[in-house]
């Protein structure tokens, strides 16, 4: 992976795993196609997708760790239908209470720093291109969905 330099001059950390565009940036994008509605809907849900976007590293090395930590304790990592449900029930179980804890602790450090959605909200205005790429872009989506849909046919 390539590293990439962030807004604060940090280069140890590869940037949303090399893509171009950065977390921050791409919640700001949201935020200012959700304008129409309410600020409060365009805030909201541009601050749970930075949450989505810092987290999703984390418990993807957190599923990766307890699966390990079941092979070595020698569970069966490959099994039949008939163990799907067993092999299910040992890994969600510390997963999902790994997730409920994390999410626990993030609200209670958010709480303590006094987080407000509103603090950082930028203000980024729309274009006319950036309407029309985003109309393209939807209309590729649909078309590839759908030529996908009449080759299964």
């Amino acid at each position: 992976m390539r590293s990439t330099t962030h807004q604060r001059g940090c280069t140890s950390k590869p940037c949303c795993s090399g893509l171009p565009t950065s977390a921050a940036q791409l919640s700001r994008a949201v935020a200012a196609l959700l304008q129409p509605f309410p600020a409060v809907v365009a805030a909201t849900v541009s601050a749970m997708l930075g949450l989505i976007f810092a987290q999703t590293p984390a418990l993807f090395a957190a599923y990766r760790q307890i699966n390990q930590a079941q092979q070595a304790r020698l569970a069966r990592t490959k099994c039949r239908p008939k163990g799907l449900v067993k092999r299910a029930k040992q890994l969600l179980q510390p997963f999902l209470q790994l997730v409920f804890t994390r999410s626990d602790e993030l609200v209670l450090a958010m709480e303590a720093r006094c987080f407000n959605y509103r603090r950082t909200l930028l203000r980024t205005h729309i274009t006319l291109p950036d309407v029309a790429l985003t109309a393209l872009f939807c209309c590729c989506c649909a078309a590839s969905v759908w030529v996908y849909y009449q080759m299964r046919v």
